[in-house]
């Protein structure tokens, strides 16, 4: 599935962006999405990361069945018609652990760290004991 580094991350990611909203947790994590899909497309372009998305999806599907009834668009995002009421929070959460992983295995940890304190500047990565995060 996905490490807890990386779970905790996404929640705080999703948790800066309900508090900056009153959005519930899918429309903040879909946001998340978004926003890492707009970065993430600089450097691999929009189709190369909607192949990210989609792969992200494919890994996430198998604890998360309910993840393939989200739709890909062309561009990269996640079209908000296909997010439906049998969509959980949990399951966008670990799409975006996935999405984050597989993007981290191509960069690596430090780059990915540092784009998502470049998309995020007030959001602090540092683990709860004050060590650095550290992907996988």
């Amino acid at each position: 599935m996905y490490a807890t580094a990386t779970e905790n991350i996404v929640r705080r990611l999703v948790s800066f962006e309900i508090g900056s909203d009153q959005d519930g947790l899918i429309d903040a994590s879909l946001r998340v999405a978004d926003m890492l899909g707009s970065h993430i497309s600089k450097m691999i372009g929009r189709e190369g990361f909607r192949s990210l998305l989609l792969r992200a999806v494919k890994l996430t599907a198998g604890d998360y069945p309910t993840i393939v009834k989200i739709e890909i668009l062309a561009g990269g995002s996640i079209s908000p018609a296909s997010v439906t009421a049998s969509l959980k929070g949990s399951d966008v959460i670990a799409l975006l652990c996935n999405l984050i992983d597989l993007f981290g295995t191509f960069i690596g940890s430090d780059l990915t760290l540092h784009m998502i304190s470049v998309v995020w500047p007030h959001l602090t990565l540092d683990a709860p004991d004050g060590e650095e995060t550290e992907l996988p």
